[in-house]
């Protein structure tokens, strides 16, 4: 009876941390994605804030996102090796690896330099899985056994990594690695939006001005300089009040030049702004 009472316990407990870690995680996820974006175009961090329609539009493109990612690679998961034999356990071991690290990188594929690392860590991964045990290993006769020498000793040595690896209980590793790997994504989908950015909206008393982004309370414009596409310099956070309007159109600039940026100097102005409802042609009261 009480070993029944203790396994429920023990039960409730983990279903509890589970939905604990996920809520966690869903707000974590919301956060690093605002905090890529925002670094890109130098926002304050401190002027972030969590918000419901925020949280909805961070789901909404991490959902497009991983279908983008899974359809993509789909076909090698599919083909990847079935058998139960050591090494074709180890290459579908490999593989699913591969392709975490590989959802963790995607947002950061716009950028070639990510791209190489990406390339150079698989490569890598394949010479110290694959390879290193045949110059190691010489004294075993057949390539399975040198891999399985190979893993032994891997699995026995002590460092960081098997250190943390031993702490975690085992069914907890993959969900570790999954949470880890979102947290990369996420920071890297706020990056991608940033960078990918070429519409904004324009603030017709003040011509030259954009919009980048809207956190609750605060409106975060720059000065864009339309002919060399770079941020010339100014941010400014503008809070909403409810006694005035402004009136916004939106405008394609393309791409922003982020290699070239200006030093930003950063105002508040507290001109009072009324809701209002955004549109391509422009803004009206609501």
């Amino acid at each position: 009876m009480s070993d029944s009472i203790e396994n429920n316990t023990s039960t409730l407990l983990s279903e509890g941390l589970v939905v604990a870690i996920i809520t966690a995680a869903v707000y974590l996820s919301f956060l690093l994605r605002e905090i890529g974006y925002a670094q890109i175009f130098d926002i304050p961090l401190e002027v972030i804030s969590v918000s419901n329609i925020g949280l909805a539009v961070t789901a909404q493109s991490f959902l497009i996102a991983t279908i983008s990612y899974i359809a993509k690679v789909n076909l090698i998961w599919i083909f990847s090796p079935r058998s139960d034999e050591f090494i074709a356990t180890k290459t579908r071991a490999l593989i699913a690896y591969s392709l975490l690290i590989g959802f963790a990188f995607y947002p950061y594929f716009i950028t070639e330099f990510y791209v190489w690392t990406f390339v150079l860590f698989i490569v890598l991964l394949i010479f110290f899985q694959f390879i290193f045990p045949i110059i190691t290993q010489r004294k075993n006769k057949t390539y399975r056994d040198k891999l399985i020498a190979q893993e032994t000793i891997n699995y026995n040595s002590v460092d960081i990594y098997s250190s943390f690896r031993d702490e975690l209980d085992n069914k907890w590793r993959k969900p570790f690695a999954v949470l880890l790997a979102i947290m990369f994504f996420s920071y890297g989908l706020g990056r991608k939006e940033a960078l990918e950015k070429s519409s904004f909206f324009a603030v017709d008393s003040k011509p030259g001005w954009y919009i980048l982004k809207i956190y609750n309370d605060f409106i975060v414009t720059a000065s864009i300089d339309f002919r060399t596409k770079r941020i010339s310099g100014e941010i400014e956070l503008t809070k909403i009040k409810d006694e005035a309007s402004i009136r916004l159109h939106k405008v394609e600039i393309g791409s922003i030049d982020h290699e070239n940026k200006l030093t930003q100097e950063i105002s508040i102005n507290p001109v009072q702004i009324q809701n209002c409802n955004f549109l391509e042609a422009g803004c009206r009261d609501a």
